[in-house]
Order: structure tokens, then C-alpha cells, then sequence
């Protein structure tokens, strides 16, 4: 995204984000949804609070790969590889909507013990890889629900991204084009904007 907004970039995260900080300054927080990479965060100087909860798509997803650094040990779609993937399946579906909050605090428990569970079971099981992978992403896994935060941790901009760099890529759309689809739809997702609803009140007047 920041590739398109300002074209080729290699000068740094603090580079980039120098002259945003005063107005990143004037929020109380940020939650900022990430696949693991934290590296972002140098160029915000410990200047602003920001809140990070994995992307909950970005955790079966690589899964599956620090899986294959244990293939000698558990077979892709062997009995031990289909009870890792479909246990880190479940823990990371998450239903929207919640807002009791012992509701939240008993689910976040429960998955938390599932997970505990489930690296116990890699590690019996000659998987140290996807064990380690997963101990290192447990602190951030439901950070959203457990500030009862209205972001969400679901990956829709990682999809909707896919979509239009496809477009980019292989289709005909021009690198404008691209980036007008992607703020339409990120106002939709985040900022409730209605472009129909929009257009219909600008016509009335």
C-alpha cells in the first residue's frame, strides 16, 4: 500500500513515518493488525500506543510451512498434520459480535488452553518447528477481542489486497486505479462508508 501511495520507498520505516508522527499523536491508540513482522514499529519511536494482534488468517496459513521444516517427523496430511491443522483452525475462528465480557474472557481462556495443548502435542510429536512457531505467536493472538476493539483480525484487506494486485499484475489496471479501489474499499470495511448511500444523498441536495 505504501508502495502505491508513494512509489518505490527504501528509505526506512522511520523515514517514512516521520512527518506522520504529530498527527499519530492526537489518537490514544492503534491497533495494528499484522502477519508476525513487527519491524513497522521502529519507525513509530515508542512515540505512539499501538495495539497488535496477529492477523488470525496469518497463523494457519505459515503453519503449514513450519510444518515442512518437520517433515521428517509428521507426513503433509498424515494423521499428525490434520490434527495440528484443523486443532489451530478452530482456536482461530473467532465470532464478531461478542461483547460480554466474561463471555470474551471464557473463550479467550478456553482457546488459550487449546493452544497450549496443541503445542504440547507438536513437541510429542517431533514438531519443533510448528511448536516454536506457534509459542512465538501466542502473546498476540486475540488482542482485539480481549480490548473489546472493533478492528478485526480476519486478513479482509489481505484478501481484498490479493484481488487487486491481481488485477495490477495481470490485468490492466493502472497503479491508480488500484489504489482508488483499495481506499474505496478500505473506507467501506473500516469507515462505514456507503458509496451508494453517498451519491443518492449528494443528488437530493
Amino acid at each position: 500500500m505504501a508502495g502505491w501511495g508513494i512509489g518505490s520507498y527504501h528509505g526506512g520505516w522511520k523515514t517514512l513515518f516521520r512527518p506522520s508522527l504529530e498527527a499519530f499523536q492526537k489518537f490514544s491508540q492503534f491497533l495494528w493488525v499484522t502477519d508476525g513482522d513487527t519491524s513497522i514499529l521502529e519507525g513509530l519511536q515508542d512515540q505512539v500506543k499501538v495495539l497488535i494482534p496477529r492477523d488470525l488468517w496469518h497463523i494457519p496459513h505459515p503453519l503449514q510451512f513450519a510444518l515442512g521444516k518437520d517433515r521428517q517427523h509428521v507426513a503433509r496430511k498424515s494423521p499428525e498434520w490434520l490434527h495440528i491443522m484443523s486443532r489451530i483452525d478452530d482456536i482461530c475462528a473467532i465470532r464478531t459480535g461478542i461483547d460480554d465480557e466474561a463471555v470474551i474472557q471464557t473463550v479467550v481462556a478456553t482457546k488459550r488452553e487449546r493452544l497450549t495443548a496443541l503445542i504440547a502435542y507438536g513437541r510429542e510429536h517431533g514438531c519443533r518447528a510448528a511448536a516454536t512457531y506457534l509459542e512465538n505467536a501466542q502473546a498476540d493472538l486475540f488482542t482485539a477481542l480481549t480490548h473489546r476493539l472493533a478492528g478485526t483480525t480476519q486478513g479482509r484487506v489481505e484478501r481484498r489486497m490479493r484481488t487487486i494486485n491481481l488485477g495490477a499484475n495481470v490485468g490492466q489496471w493502472s497503479t491508480a486505479g488500484a489504489l482508488n479501489m483499495l481506499k474505496v474499499r478500505l473506507a467501506y470495511y473500516y469507515n462505514d462508508f456507503d458509496g451508494a448511500t453517498r451519491r443518492y444523498w449528494e443528488s437530493c441536495g
